[in-house]
């Protein structure tokens, strides 16, 4: 791809066989941890979350190991570039939905097994940690992707993509950042009633299943274009695959992680007064993701 395609700084050609393999394995794991669940002779009310979770993160996982195998066998000349990237670009947001599903599923699970032990020393601690894993998968996907797509809107459009394209990246970026932020520090302050948690996961759970699919048929649609329709890259197609893989992928993101797991007898976990740690973190945050921006900026 180095002599055929424009290349901004990686190569979706040679990561999508890596990143095939980590979804194959992560979908395996997933599959046995569903089949030893369901083997239990003993069926607990309180695991049909993390499974349910499961199953919805094994489809995505699945689903997105052939996807990216697909975009391995690619040929990399003329416009069959353009629609790599495009390809790569859909099925980058669904790893990062699968990941969440599945980060969420092993939270509810260690939910689920903390209930059996409530008095056990630490199970507040491991249940917080089981949420700060959460949101932070939540977090790193975010910006992963947000990062790739602009990449992608340099490679689309020529190392010249619409301003206000780029804007809306950075909005996007910054929304979803501050949504996950928010919904963290209503759950630590607040109680949420079970029946809402339920909901979220419901929606969140079913959600990541239609996403799935989506994605599949659009990629699949993709592939149906011929290479010399593919460049340059049509404006409203790079609009189309930038929206399903970042704002189409949002609202599930977002459901999963408020629709984290509580133990019942623990209430909501008081604030400090100093938010000094805090903004401190938020400092550090903002200068990694200026760093990840700034090469894509200066093309």
């Amino acid at each position: 791809m180095n002599d055929l395609c424009p290349e901004p700084g990686w190569n979706p050609v040679t990561l999508a066989p890596v990143l095939s393999q980590l979804a194959g394995v992560l979908a395996g794991f997933v599959f046995t941890s569903i089949v030893v669940m369901l083997s239990q002779s003993w069926p607990r009310r309180d695991r049909i979350p993390a499974i349910s979770l499961f199953v919805a993160a094994f489809a995505a996982l699945a689903l997105n190991s052939y996807l990216l195998a697909v975009i391995a066998g690619e040929t990399p000349k003329g416009g069959a570039c353009y629609r790599i990237w495009s390809e790569m670009m859909i099925a980058s947001g669904l790893l990062g939905v699968g990941a969440v599903a599945l980060t969420s599923g092993v939270a509810w699970l260690i939910a689920a097994h903390l209930e059996q032990d409530d008095g056990a020393e630490g199970a507040v601690d491991l249940e917080r940690l089981a949420r700060a894993v959460l949101h932070g998968v939540a977090t790193l996907a975010v910006l992963l992707l947000s990062t790739t797509s602009l990449d992608y809107l340099y490679v689309a459009f020529d190392t010249h993509p619409p301003a206000w394209l780029i804007a809306l990246v950075y909005a996007y970026l910054a929304t979803v950042l501050v949504l996950i932020a928010v919904i963290r520090r209503r759950l630590r302050r607040t109680t949420v009633s079970s029946k809402k948690i339920a909901r979220q996961l419901s929606k969140g759970t079913f959600g990541t299943v239609r996403y799935a699919f989506v994605i599949a048929v659009a990629l699949g649609l993709l592939l149906a274009y011929a290479d010399v329709y593919w460049n340059p890259t049509p404006a409203w197609l790079a609009v189309v695959v930038i929206v399903l893989a970042m704002p189409a992928a949002a609202p599930v993101l977002l459901r999963l992680v408020y629709a984290v797991p509580r133990l019942a007898s623990h209430a909501p976990t008081p604030l400090p007064r100093t938010s000094s740690s805090r903004w401190a973190t938020l400092i550090v945050l903002a200068c990694v993701v200026r760093r990840l921006l700034k090469p894509r900026s200066a093309k």
